[in-house]
């Protein structure tokens, strides 16, 4: 099974980018928090971006799109996500690789659930107040995901498992390059109102 054989290909790959982002480290700050948030930025809108065109199917793809939850959470900490550097290499999203990448981004859902609720009773953090990406689908987290598997599951074959497999490895260690990049520090990149109409909260973060 495609899925068994993705988490069983991965697994250390998936431990290492839980030890790079470290968010259930105690040692955890708000300002490494929205620095994440940039870097998965960075390295998220691209890779939508180049998905939406390589699975032309919006209906299905639309609703999995992150990166307006990542543009909020930057929003609410003074950050604008168009002054962010964007990852340029990437993995391939072409046919079956497609369903690989969107493996580690929609897997990602799952553990960020678990992640928020951490995020909430430290920082006080909700998905209206910086914690939108980490909420993602909310109570929907699960219809999400089995209808994610089913998508797997048809895709796959000899042939597209190979692809898939790959693709999904390539992903993880894009990611763990980008977001264990050095950081600029930044004080402030664009300061903006919140929906509300108030001011947004200033951090001093590493971007």
């Amino acid at each position: 099974m495609i899925l068994t054989r993705l988490r069983d290909d991965t697994r250390a790959l998936h431990r290492e980018i839980e030890s790079v982002t470290g968010f259930d480290s105690p040692d955890l700050t708000l300002a490494r928090y929205v620095r994440l948030l940039a870097r998965f930025h960075g390295i998220v809108k691209p890779l939508e971006d180049r998905l939406g065109a390589s699975l032309a199917d919006e209906g299905f793809f639309a609703p999995r799109r992150k990166t307006p939850w990542l543009r909020k959470d930057l929003a609410h900490f003074c950050i604008d996500a168009d002054r962010l550097p964007v990852a340029e290499r990437l993995p391939s999203v072409e046919g079956p690789a497609a369903l690989g990448v969107m493996y580690v981004l929609e897997g990602s859902t799952l553990g960020g659930m678990v992640i928020a609720r951490l995020l909430e009773q430290r920082f006080g953090l909700t998905p209206e107040t910086g914690a939108a990406y980490l909420q993602s689908y909310g109570t929907a987290t699960g219809p999400m995901w089995q209808t994610f598997r089913a998508r797997l599951g048809a895709a796959s074959g000899p042939a597209a498992d190979v692809a898939i497999l790959a693709a999904a490895a390539e992903t993880f260690r894009r990611m763990i390059a980008w977001i264990d990049a050095p950081a600029e520090t930044v004080d402030r990149l664009g300061a903006q109102d919140s929906e509300e109409g108030q001011p947004c909260r200033p951090t001093t973060a590493l971007i």
